[in-house]
């Protein structure tokens, strides 16, 4: 079983490096507010710090408004080509961005993705009502997350 540890603000960090040799992985989030997340994913301090780790690392995105996309994005430039790099998707808008954007990042499906059926980018679908009426256990999701870099789905 992999231990993990969870960073939600910025003195998290001082935290674990007390203590990194007992994780596997470091998570980091704010899933609900992207105001949070970007506060400290901005610190290019923060930012070396976590690469210097030299740990997985698993970043779980918010809602983001389009205002605070290009944050995200410097982020990920930063952080992009290291093997244990991963992000979990929250949103239809935000995986179709990334899909754009980075073909090599390694992508996590999230639950809340499972259950939208009215977010205007379900567009990365050919037929947007053909998700209300899929499982995720059918050769077109299949081919969608295998063509996209999406390793993992996690599900309601």
């Amino acid at each position: 079983m992999e231990k993990a540890y969870l960073i939600t603000e910025n003195t998290d960090l001082d935290k674990l490096k007390l203590d990194i040799n007992k994780y596997d992985r470091i998570y980091f989030w704010d899933a609900y507010c992207e105001h949070n997340l970007f506060y400290f994913l901005s610190d290019e301090k923060f930012t070396l710090n976590i690469i210097s780790l030299n740990k997985p690392i698993t970043l779980i995105t918010p809602i983001i408004s389009n205002k605070n996309i290009d944050k995200l994005f410097l982020f990920i430039d930063k952080v992009k080509d290291l093997d244990w790099f991963e992000i979990v998707v929250n949103e239809h808008w935000i995986l179709n961005k990334l899909i754009n954007n980075y073909k090599n990042v390694k992508l996590i499906w999230w639950n809340f993705l499972s259950g939208q059926n009215k977010d205007p980018f379900l567009k990365i679908f050919k037929d947007k009502d053909i998700h209300k009426s899929l499982t995720i256990d059918n050769n077109y999701y299949f081919e969608l997350l295998k063509n996209n870099n999406i390793s993992l789905v996690e599900l309601y």
